[in-house]
């Protein structure tokens, strides 16, 4: 719970926003593209590589160990809360902490909430920025310190949906410096590595998301893998295709087959062509899928069956679509689908199925 005090008008306002204190915190990640996986750890730096190094009680200090789905941090990316991220790092200016202290009770108001998101990035952030306030509230007032709360909300002040969107399609032919200013490039990142088999490597930042970010492009990028958003559940995954819109997980693509199916069935449950013509289909369908399965049948006979087949399934779509659309009589579209099994049966009499 967030709570304030002040001893007199005239001295400095004590805040106690609900965030851990830190003196040098870093956020970490680590990408397996085989396992679809992201590791993200948040932390004290020293924690962070003793937890790495596999030291004995580091991992429990730390405030975030997490494996999340490939690509969720980069959607981390995409939400943003421009003005009050801006308004909570003039807040934590010195110059502004006597003279406007609504922005100062606003700016840690702001880290609190913003601590207890789901959102990583923004969780490091709030705390990169307590943790920037902490260190100095009691100096002069200058440049640097304005630039560098800037720069720490800065993730949070832009959101890369768009560029997501439109980098995939051009990347192949190029590079993320065509497309990129080179702010995004002046953040330096720590890399480390964990003890364990196989190596992983973790890039860690002590400042800005950005490092993280370009990593987490080039990455993707340079395995000929793309952002996607599962057709079904809309959810931001890594896909070997941009071409196509695929799903993000095999629940997700038997889902929507099963709904197809439902839809479908209830298309045809009041269409008596559509019944009429998938009770044909299927009798061609299931007797050639024996025939294919056969050892026996002569391969240039079962490819005069095949496009028998075809020619079938045409013609049949052709006069189907003039009964549900032209008016076309029922009747005499039922009668000519009862004469296609004697064809099929005729030209299958002396076959085994």
């Amino acid at each position: 719970m967030f709570w304030l005090k002040r001893k007199d008008e005239n001295s400095h306002i004590e805040l106690s926003p609900d965030i851990p204190n830190t003196t040098h915190c870093a956020m970490g990640l680590s990408i397996d593209l085989e396992a679809e996986r992201e590791h993200i750890v948040i932390g004290e730096m020293e924690d962070i590589y003793r937890h790495l190094a596999g030291i004995p009680g580091a991992t429990d200090k730390l405030l975030v160990n997490e494996t999340r789905p490939l690509g969720k941090l980069v959607e981390d990316f995409f939400d943003t809360c421009t003005m009050r991220a801006k308004d909570a790092a003039t807040g934590f200016w010195p110059e502004t902490i006597n003279t406007r202290p609504d922005l100062l009770i606003g700016g840690a108001q702001f880290v609190e909430e913003v601590y207890q998101s789901d959102n990583l990035l923004w969780r490091f952030l709030a705390l990169r920025l307590w943790q920037e306030y902490r260190a100095v509230w009691d100096q002069p007032d200058s440049i640097e310190i304005h630039d560098r709360m800037d720069e720490i909300t800065y993730p949070m002040r832009i959101s890369h949906k768009s560029q997501i969107e439109t980098w995939d399609k051009v990347y192949i032919y190029s590079n993320l410096y065509n497309f990129l200013s080179m702010d995004y490039f002046r953040y330096p990142a720590y890399v480390m590595y964990q003890n364990a088999k196989p190596l992983r490597v973790y890039h860690v930042t002590d400042l800005s998301g950005m490092p993280l970010y370009i990593h987490y492009l080039n990455t993707v990028y340079t395995k000929r893998a793309f952002f996607q958003y599962c057709k079904r559940c809309g959810k931001l995954f890594i896909a070997n295709t941009n071409k196509v819109q695929s799903f993000c997980s095999d629940e997700c693509r038997k889902a929507q087959q099963k709904e197809n199916r439902k839809r479908y069935s209830d298309k045809v449950e009041d269409d008596e062509a559509e019944k009429d013509y998938r009770a044909t289909y299927m009798y061609w369908y299931n007797r050639m899928k024996k025939l294919r399965q056969s050892s026996e049948i002569d391969p240039e006979k079962l490819a005069e069956l095949e496009a028998t087949f075809e020619q079938f399934r045409n013609e049949a779509t052709k006069r189907k679509n003039e009964v549900q659309h032209s008016g076309q009589s029922t009747g005499a579209f039922k009668g000519w689908l009862f004469s296609q099994r004697g064809v099929f049966d005729g030209l299958t009499e002396s076959l085994s199925i």
